[in-house]
């Protein structure tokens, strides 16, 4: 090999080599310069597995963000009755409780500070009515009963004798539902 030559490699390794590679690096003629000029295959191969990693990376994450989904997803398709069906097999009972803070406190006496007391009380009722905050906390609920069943009974497909129980627990704003 000369200072200024680039040899060609034989048949048979050029053969052996794209065996070896992945398709979009096989070629018909290698060159020495091929492994020692910039960007060398050694630097290609490199490139493309990093690449390849920081993707499997993303679609990893993409994949455990959908696993994680799935039994949401599951227990939303799951039927509620609030009557018992015809014919309906009962597997058993599910109950699942939580407790929330409402800020709404309500002294239940709406005239004790006045006429002031009465409409202030109103004006929080109001805009306790009109937030979805209390909606949003009995659908999570829901969603929590849903996928209980589909753990405790994975063959189920519906609820029956649906009901939602709200229980203040003294004064302080926690509702157990």
């Amino acid at each position: 090999m000369g200072l200024f030559s680039d040899n060609e490699h034989t048949l048979g390794q050029i053969e052996n080599l794209n065996i070896m590679l992945p398709e979009k690096f096989r070629k018909q003629i290698w060159l020495e310069s091929d492994f020692k000029s910039e960007p060398s295959l050694f630097n290609r191969l490199d490139e493309a597995s990093r690449v390849s990693s920081r993707s499997f990376g993303l679609e990893s994450e993409k994949l455990k963000v959908k696993k994680e989904s799935i039994p949401k997803v599951v227990a939303m398709n799951i039927r509620i009755f609030n009557t018992v069906p015809f014919d309906a097999e009962q597997l058993g009972m599910i109950d699942i409780g939580v407790t929330t803070k409402f800020s709404a406190n309500s002294s239940g006496d709406r005239f004790a500070n006045g006429f002031v007391g009465y409409a202030i009380e109103n004006a929080i009722d109001d805009a306790w009515a009109k937030n979805n905050i209390q909606d949003n906390t009995v659908n999570e609920v829901k969603l929590k009963l849903l996928e209980k069943c589909r753990i405790v009974y994975p063959s189920s497909n519906m609820i029956f004798n649906y009901d939602i129980d709200f229980r203040e627990i003294g004064s302080s704003g926690n509702v157990f539902i």
